[in-house]
Parts: C-alpha cells; structure tokens; sequence
C-alpha cells in the first residue's frame, strides 16, 4: 500500500471545489492516507455515481489514515485518496463499501501528488456503479446554491406558518400583481427559485429587505 503525507480534505456530502471550501467546513490535516491509482473511468465513475466496493478492499485500507487532533493522533475508519493522471480525489467509505464523502484537494497539493502518483502502478477495483448523484447545484457556485436554498427554505417557512401578509407582499413587490389565491402565488414564487427564471433576483431583493428590516 502507498501513502501520502500531510494533506488538507474537505470530506463532506456534497463534492465542492478547493475555492469554494469555507472557514466552516470540516477541514482536516492528514498526516498519512493510503493512496491508489485508477484510470480516468473509474476516478469520474467515482465522482458521478454512488459507488460501492467489497469488504475485502475495505480492510485493505482500514485504519490506515491517520488525521491530525490537537494532542492526539486519529485513525479514520476507511479513507483513501484515489487518483488518476489528471484528478485527485479523497473518499470516505462507510463499513459496507459506499462511499458517503468526497473531497477534491487544494492545487498545490493535488499537483504534488499527480507527480508523485507517476511512480504508482495502477489498481483495478471491483466496484459498484448504482444510481448517478443528481445534484442540481453542481450547476452553480457554492455561494450561488446557498442562496438559493436560503430563499426556498424561506418562502417554505412563510407557507408553512400560515403567513400570508408576507407571501402577497414579495408576490406585489416581484410580480406587481394580487388577489390570487395564497396557494398560487407561493407556487409561482417556488418555482421561479428553482428554475432560476428572470425574477428569480427581485425574490431574493425583496426576501433581503424583509431580513434586514427586521434586524433593524
């Protein structure tokens, strides 16, 4: 098994470019990680698919990773970083094979790799392909999908609390239009979030000045 040392990985849910990793995330400092070498296929089957390996990889890598923590020394279950000759890309399985985190890597760091990687033979990994993630937000910015569920999640609370006055207020202000029915106009509203349409911007104005409104 080969390893690699002192590392940064933003393991999360959701795959986020190293530009768009915020002071928030759960960031940590690896101090050792097995490393792999696949071809271009598996490396993408990775990032756009569920993906499932056998028990007996999964002890090949078990305990392996070591993480840094102030005063002590982590052992992650089942880590690794798989890369190809063009992307890096570090996992975390759970203990029946699926992978439940990604990361990519900073550019300095996933440069250094690449090169080191040149050495490694390549390794042929029994996987499953399931379901493709369906993520509509990889179609936006971090900040850019944020916002947006920040909206949506907003107008969901109005909705849901039985608040009408503010439902017809951003509905007048985007739409220059009332009296339709509450369940119409949340509709409408709900759907010009999602599909990113022309007044998508003046929903957000308008939800931003209620916020700030209310703070003031």
């Amino acid at each position: 098994m080969n390893y690699v040392y002192d590392i940064a990985l933003n393991l999360s849910e959701k795959l986020y470019n190293f530009y768009e990793w915020n002071s928030d995330d759960n960031i940590e400092l690896y101090i050792k990680i097995p490393i792999i070498k696949v071809d271009e296929e598996t490396i993408k089957d990775f990032i756009k698919f569920d993906i499932v390996v056998n028990n007996d990889f999964l002890n090949r890598i078990y305990k392996k990773s070591e993480v840094f923590l102030p005063n002590k020394v982590k052992h992650n279950d089942y880590d690794l970083l798989v890369v190809s000759n063009n992307i890096c890309l570090g996992v975390e399985f759970n203990n029946k094979g699926k992978i439940i985190k990604k990361s990519f890597l900073c550019i300095d760091e996933e440069d250094e790799i690449l090169e080191y990687s040149k050495s490694i033979k390549y390794t042929i990994i029994d996987y499953k392909r399931n379901n493709s993630i369906k993520d509509n937000s990889i179609f936006y910015t971090r900040n850019e999908s944020d916002n947006k569920n920040r909206i949506l999640n907003y107008l969901k609370h109005l909705y849901t609390s039985n608040k009408t006055y503010e439902i017809d207020y951003i509905f007048l202000e985007v739409y220059n239009d009332k009296n339709i029915p509450i369940d119409k106009e949340y509709i409408k509203l709900i759907n010009t979030v999602e599909n990113n349409s022309n007044n998508y911007k003046k929903v957000m104005e308008v939800i931003d000045f209620m916020d700030n409104s209310k703070i003031s």
